[in-house]
Parts: C-alpha cells; structure tokens; sequence
C-alpha cells in the first residue's frame, strides 16, 4: 500500500487483524516505524503507531501476517 500525506503534520496508522498470530507492520520513508499486533481468533486485535512530521510525502507500508489465515486492515489518519 501506498498513501500521501501533508509533509508538516504527524499522522497515525492503525491496523486492526483477527485470526491467531501476529502482524508486523512496516512504514517505510525517511524516519521508519516498525510495530506489532497481536491477533486473537476469538476478537479483534489492534495497534497504531504515529508517524512524526517529516519531509516527503510518499510513504510505503508492509504489513506480513505470521499465518495466511489472519485478515487484516489498515488505515492512515491525518488531523485537518
């Protein structure tokens, strides 16, 4: 996936999964972020991770599920 931001403002990404296991999740650019999530089979798990402020406004993620059974999704939110 890929998204555009406004370079002068910070902005979170989340990402809910289910399923068993884990996602790890992967902002790439010019300050990276790395984090986790946990994914219950019985409900939701949830992470979010924000993104500083930075120059640049293309931004790649990756997102790799320790099962092929999880499902997953993501969004990026960016205040006004």
């Amino acid at each position: 996936m890929s998204a555009s931001v406004n370079p002068s403002m910070p902005f979170t990404v989340t990402v809910g999964c289910q399923g068993g296991g884990s996602v790890q999740v992967h902002v790439a650019g010019l300050a990276p972020a790395d984090f986790a999530v946990q994914c219950p089979a019985d409900a939701i798990g949830i992470g979010s991770v924000e993104i500083p402020a930075r120059p640049g406004r293309d931004l790649q993620f990756t997102v790799t599920a320790s099962d092929q059974a999880i499902h997953w999704g993501m969004y990026a939110t960016q205040a006004d």
